[in-house]
């Protein structure tokens, strides 16, 4: 603190009274712009190092991706091989797959026909149902 009373009064001996008001505005402004300069400087360091971090997650978040793919086609290559093997294990009149009919040993039959007979089942089931309580009632 007594430094800046030293400069200050040395300042007044040198400048004199009428220059050393504009003296201390323009060491004021000057400051100022340095500061701003130096929080500038600070805020493109913090940017670029925010990028550098970014990069660094991107980098990391590929590499996963790439794992996962490298997964993903061997477990698909492991199914298509299961899938062969199943598919040369079970012979072909087995059953399996086939659209069999309504009942067993019927032909097959396409999605209307299915239909047709499924909604006639359900109707006989619930008039069978009304009769039993209508049967309990009496």
């Amino acid at each position: 603190m007594t430094e800046l009373v030293v400069v200050a009064a040395l300042a007044l001996v040198v400048l004199g009274p009428e220059k050393l008001p504009l003296f201390f505005r323009t060491i004021g402004t000057l400051i100022g712009k340095a500061q701003s300069y130096v929080s500038e400087v600070k805020d493109d360091i913090q940017k670029q190092i925010e990028l550098e971090e970014l990069s660094k997650t991107k980098e990391n978040i590929s590499k996963i991706g790439k794992e996962v793919t490298q997964e993903i086609s061997s477990l698909e290559k492991g199914l298509s091989d299961v899938t062969e093997d199943l598919n040369k294990n079970i012979p072909s009149d087995a059953g399996f797959g086939k659209n069999n009919g309504f009942f067993i040993g019927s032909s097959p039959l396409s999605w209307p026909e299915e239909n047709s007979y499924a909604r006639l089942r359900d109707r006989l089931l619930e008039r069978n149902k009304q009769r039993l309580l209508k049967n309990r009632k009496s």
